[in-house]
């Protein structure tokens, strides 16, 4: 199958890697909440970002990249503080950064080196200078042109964590 056919046909997934379930739910979780690299990749999730957890409260999760800090809201894991995690940024996390945004947590800035209109979203490649490129889907109508600058802001509850 391929990802569309099962999201709308399925109220179960199993993922298989070389002959082993590597994760399994509804589509919805394993699609928000993949457990490792390979099932983030499988669903389509390229923006796998390394991080060091700094807090943990009831709902979220405050984690230090080399991109800075980000706040995943929701499915909170058993973590510590310090404990290595990966980010998950899922493609339709961003929006464009109002223009009076400039400092605060779950901020990617960098330079847009890709834009693509695919209908009902534009999807943008942004370079940002500590870490590689992250692919996001936005519904924006005014974006810069390519090798300009780009801010943008995640929204928490679309950020997940694998525990490494």
């Amino acid at each position: 199958h391929d990802q569309a056919e099962a999201f709308a046909s399925a109220d179960w997934l199993v993922l298989m890697q070389a002959g082993q379930i590597a994760q399994q739910g509804p589509p919805e979780d394993v699609y928000r909440q993949p457990n490792s690299a390979f099932v983030a990749r499988f669903m389509g999730h390229g923006n796998l970002v390394e991080g060091r957890v700094q807090g943990v409260g009831e709902k979220e999760v405050i984690v230090d990249t080399a991109l800075g800090r980000f706040i995943s809201a929701g499915v909170v894991p058993r973590v510590g503080r310090g404990t290595r995690v990966l980010l998950v940024l899922r493609p339709e996390a961003a929006a464009l950064a109002g223009g009076g945004v400039q400092e605060g947590p779950n901020r990617v800035r960098g330079t847009l080196a890709e834009r693509s209109f695919r209908g009902s979203h534009t999807r943008v490649l942004v370079q940002p200078a500590g870490g590689p490129p992250l692919a996001f889907e936005l519904s924006a109508d005014a974006l810069p042109a390519v090798g300009e600058r780009i801010a943008l802001v995640l929204r928490p509850e679309a950020i997940s964590l694998i525990v490494e």
